[in-house]
């Protein structure tokens, strides 16, 4: 499991971060324009994400090889991973999962709301990419992470990313309205009762990746606890001690 991990997050991560550049900089008059793309943002915090997971993964994996227990949970424990493994991948996962709902959404509307690029291979692989194939593999990788998740952080820190959220389509409808070089989206053309509308469908499909998010991770807490018990089970098999009940160990000798 390890090894595919490792495989997996550094095809993705250098993947991304080869694609990165030929994206973002392929018009260097309009890199900072290219900033207001929810999909382009999304793409940058998923490259991020995947080149730290990488880097994480392969940590634990030198150490596991030395069977050295205590440099494993210093890296686990490590600040900065733990915040990339728990609160990163939440938000990251929610805002690709979303991207990728609403974009597809978007394009049954018409030309109105949303363009699929027609130019090229490349392009259309692109919008592929970005709006399918990446949410594909962030929702792979939710089944290689092993976290447990904290209940008291879920209300929390749908309110923060939902607000970060919100405050951008707010942005963006501004910057649109008022400055016709940042009419990125065809859809921010119409109405502002139709814009409004379009936002809520985001909202509640971000509301969705976030639960989405939340169910995966339930499940991997069970096939986790399930590890842990197996693994204990094989242990005191071996030493005579049961993990379970360890005093009887003690009273028996």
């Amino acid at each position: 499991m390890a090894i595919s991990k490792i495989i997996f997050l550094g095809f993705v991560g250098l993947f991304n971060l080869i694609l990165w550049p030929i994206v973002m900089l392929n018009d260097k008059d309009q890199i900072l324009l290219n900033f207001l793309y929810l999909t382009l943002l999304n793409f940058t915090l998923c490259t991020i994400y995947f080149i730290f997971r990488f880097i994480f993964e392969i940590k634990i994996f030198f150490n596991t090889g030395k069977n050295n227990d205590i440099s494993i949970e210093i890296v686990k424990n490590n600040c900065i991973f733990k915040f990339i493994n728990t609160h990163f991948s939440k938000f990251v996962f929610s805002i690709c999962i979303t991207v990728c709902q609403v974009y597809w959404l978007l394009i049954l509307g018409g030309e109105k709301l949303m363009i699929f690029p027609q130019e090229n291979f490349f392009m259309k692989f692109l919008g592929v990419y970005l709006h399918l194939i990446i949410g594909i593999f962030m929702y792979i990788d939710m089944h290689f992470i092993e976290i447990t998740l904290n209940k008291k952080h879920y209300y929390r820190d749908f309110f923060i990313f939902n607000s970060i959220q919100i405050s951008y389509s707010i942005l963006l409808t501004f910057l649109a309205k008022n400055f016709k070089s940042c009419l990125i989206y065809p859809f921010l053309e119409l109405d502002f009762s139709q814009i409004f509308s379009i936002n809520i469908v985001i909202m509640f499909a971000y509301k969705n990746s976030y639960q989405f998010y939340h169910h995966i991770h339930k499940r991997n807490k069970r096939k986790l606890e399930y590890n842990n018990n197996f693994n204990n089970t094989l242990e005191s098999q071996k030493t005579g001690i049961s993990f379970e009940k360890p005093f009887l160990y003690l009273e028996k000798n």
